[in-house]
């Protein structure tokens, strides 16, 4: 069997010219690829980008997720996000206007309570120790109320929290108690 030289560099030139055509079309394609893909992706950063920039304390701006341009899915997304948002937003003032009103309202209970207490030890002088230890366990709870009250009240003011150290053992004995 002879094979002729002339077939055999037709071959390889073949070979290489279609080789070059397939990594050329490759190149192209994935180019074009890339570039579709990332101009249709782009709404989704955006909107991305502006949830991730939302803050709850600072919602007064309506309508800041919904997208004007891009896909009708995507617009349809980023409005379906903003009214989810809405929701959680009104939910989340609701809660806090009513912890601020129920901290408000038991103010005044405990501030008449701690009153009639000192009141009432400073009628009475001497006292039998079940007496005292009931006025001191009452004096201990209407001021772990009292705290509570203004824990309640600090959670829907916009202050920054106040870190301080705590005693582990002492919580521990405490919830223990």
């Amino acid at each position: 069997v002879f094979i002729d030289e002339d077939e055999i560099r037709h071959l390889t030139d073949f070979k290489l010219y279609a080789l070059g055509v397939f990594l050329a079309t490759g190149l192209l394609g994935g180019g074009i690829f890339i570039l579709l893909i990332r101009r249709t992706l782009s709404p989704l950063e955006a909107l991305t980008k502006k949830v991730a920039a939302t803050d709850m304390d600072a919602m007064a701006q309506k309508d800041s997720l919904v997208l004007k341009e891009g896909a009708y899915e995507i617009v349809a997304l980023s409005e379906a996000f903003q009214k989810t948002l809405d929701k959680i937003y009104d939910n989340y003032e609701k809660e806090r206007l009513f912890s601020v009103n129920v901290a408000h309202e038991l103010r005044t209970p405990l501030a008449v309570l701690r009153t009639k207490v000192d009141v009432f030890k400073k009628k009475r002088e001497a006292m039998d120790p079940e007496l005292a230890a009931f006025v001191q366990s009452m004096e201990k709870n209407i001021r772990r109320l009292s705290d509570l009250v203004e824990e309640i009240l600090f959670l829907g003011r916009d202050a920054a929290p106040l870190f301080r150290p705590v005693n582990v053992k002492d919580v521990a004995r405490e919830l223990v108690l």
